[in-house]
């Protein structure tokens, strides 16, 4: 859905094969043609070299102190070894969870009444 493409012409069959600068997609489409791209949330679409041409802003929500008992995926699955693809722990109700963060940064930001066409992905 975000290129266009089945997955397999480049090799996307698994969150292991993110999408590469030189690849289409819809969100840096939009940001071509003046949306204001934002995505909140986790990771599992773009390679960290795709953030530039696709997205404004991406941000992991910020989670309370209290609540941030975090794993990373497995070290040998070294294209989620970094801060981009952190996943926070669901212990602790729903508040302890990033999911419910993003969402609230996201009714946040609708209230502040954006004046531009914009894309919110809340993955």
């Amino acid at each position: 859905m975000m290129t266009g493409w089945y997955p397999h012409v480049r090799g996307h069959r698994t969150l292991w094969n993110l999408l590469q600068p030189d690849e289409p997609n819809l969100f840096k489409y939009l940001k071509s043609v003046g949306y204001d791209v934002r995505c909140w949330g986790k990771n599992d679409l773009f390679s960290e070299e795709a953030f530039k041409s696709s997205v404004h802003e991406f941000a992991k929500p910020q989670i309370p102190e209290s609540c941030q008992d975090r794993t990373r995926m497995s070290k040998k699955d070294q294209v989620f070894a970094n801060d981009t693809f952190l996943y926070p722990a669901y212990s602790g109700g729903e508040a302890s969870a990033g999911d419910y963060h993003a969402v609230q940064e996201a009714i946040r930001y609708l209230q502040s009444g954006p004046e531009e066409h914009f894309l919110l992905f809340l993955p």
